[in-house]
């Protein structure tokens, strides 16, 4: 049997398995941070269920699997959602790969535990919660973990407001990481908080709230600020800024679920409504030499968008990483992709600069079959993209020549679905892809679009709204 391009890429890397080696026993200079994201454990994931209705089990899809002696992975399938299993393989992968030496300094769990089903109640997103943080937490006793919700960890989804009783109950849950009573009030009014580690503070966000088709908006109290959260942004941001003292912080960490910007599989389809986009990206211009890490999740996908100032400059990099679950994404240009999740080695200092960034990823397929018993380095970004550095304007420099090196964008391509699409896009998708990255906000990304590819300056209308109905 011929090995999977999964398999092939890691066993033909074998510079970035001794890289990934030697990051894991780095000296005392280095921090290590996992990121896990985009789980959406579902409990009623059955291997005699129907691929086409989330492989849950109904009688007749039920009768016909079992006459046919097919079923799906035990580990899941490409259409679905996280068994548990999976879920729980992934966790205790992302242990021994970051944690063997006991070298894990931080866990960033930046959301989405619920399924992507519709007619559950509150009490089944808490239990999804609930079912998560105790997997994570017995998984890393010892290591902070720093948790944030996902648009669908709400009942329905997207309809995230203030002062609603899920937060009540997930402080409950997570109160060992949100401390004190200021943190409290925050997170009980708007779901954020913050988190002092190592000379920086860390700002864990719920921008769920500024989401365009979260149902809650109607509803907001201040439209112009949900639940206080960018005063909070700015006003911790503003004491970063005036810092003089080694006993105050003057680095800011972002940590949430949704980045700003524009998914770069789907053309011109946005996550915030504009005048959110605008407001979080100006925050960010505004501090962009006091913010250190920008970590996402969300897209199921492997990218990132370039924050330019208004000179045009790259002065911040958002970066967005895969989900753990295989789910399809019925999104023009989007689809499934294999379960992952993400290292970073970042400099022990207050800046807490990244060192490096490793993908670990699986083959779904040969891990139901038995033929991939473990996760394994998919890539490391200085080594993949031959990359000086890991500021926003070595990112920057990494879009320009892609553009110049469709070997290097094919590269950027296999790692985006995690080895799933491995199609080199074509025009409008070519486009969507570097205008997202190069971009994130709305007004610069259309012209991009215009003037790379005019005849693609929008998908019908109706696409985007039926395709929101499955994001």
């Amino acid at each position: 049997e011929k090995p999977s391009l999964m398999l092939r890429k890691v066993l033909s890397n074998l510079q970035l398995s001794i890289v990934s080696v030697l990051l894991l026993a780095v000296t005392v200079s280095t921090l290590r941070v996992l990121q896990v994201s985009d789980f959406h454990l579902d409990v009623d994931y059955n291997r005699n269920g129907d691929p086409q209705k989330m492989c849950h089990v109904s009688p007749p899809s039920r009768a016909s699997r079992l006459d046919s002696n097919e079923e799906l992975g035990s580990y899941g399938d490409y259409m679905c959602d996280s068994p548990e299993s999976l879920v729980n393989f992934a966790i205790s992968e992302s242990v021994r790969v970051s944690n063997g030496d006991g070298q894990l300094d931080l866990v960033l769990w930046t959301g989405d535990n619920t399924p992507h089903i519709d007619g559950y109640d509150e009490n089944y997103v808490i239990n999804g919660i609930s079912k998560m943080t105790s997997i994570i937490k017995k998984a890393f006793p010892s290591t902070p973990v720093l948790p944030t919700f996902g648009n669908h960890d709400y009942s329905p989804a997207n309809a995230f407001d203030s002062n609603v009783t899920l937060y009540e109950r997930s402080f409950e849950l997570w109160n060992d990481v949100i401390l004190g009573p200021q943190n409290e009030m925050y997170f009980k009014r708007g779901g954020y908080y913050y988190y002092d580690y190592k000379g920086a503070r860390i700002l864990v966000l719920n921008t769920n709230l500024y989401y365009n088709v979260n149902n809650a908006y109607g509803d907001f109290a201040n439209q112009s600020d949900p639940a206080g959260q960018f005063e909070f942004m700015e006003e911790t941001l503003e004491q970063a800024s005036n810092c003089v003292d080694p006993s105050c912080f003057s680095t800011v960490h972002i940590v949430t679920h949704i980045a700003p910007g524009v998914f770069e599989r789907t053309p011109n389809f946005t996550w915030y409504r504009p005048e959110y986009n605008k407001r979080f990206l100006d925050i960010t211009k505004k501090y962009a030499s006091h913010i250190g890490w920008m970590i996402f999740g969300h897209h199921h996908t492997d990218t990132f968008h370039v924050v330019r100032d208004d000179e045009g400059v790259a002065v911040q990099t958002l970066l967005m990483a895969p989900s753990v679950t295989p789910w399809f994404s019925s999104l023009p240009g989007a689809g499934s992709n294999n379960p992952a999740f993400r290292i970073f080695d970042t400099h022990d200092t207050q800046k807490h600069a990244y060192k490096e960034i490793i993908t670990y990823a699986i083959d779904l397929s040969r891990l139901n079959a038995g033929k991939q018993p473990e996760f394994a380095p998919l890539y490391s970004h200085t080594l993949e993209y031959q990359m000086a550095g890991l500021t926003p304007k070595d990112f920057d420099d990494l879009i320009n020549r892609m553009l110049e090196d469709d070997n290097l964008f094919y590269k950027y391509i296999a790692n985006n679905a995690v080895l799933v699409d491995l199609n080199m896009p074509v025009e409008p998708y070519r486009s969507a892809q570097f205008c997202s990255m190069q971009y994130a906000d709305f007004d610069s990304y259309y012209d991009c679009m215009k003037s790379s590819f005019a005849v693609y300056t929008a998908l019908p209308s109706i696409i985007i709204l039926l395709s929101r109905l499955f994001v």
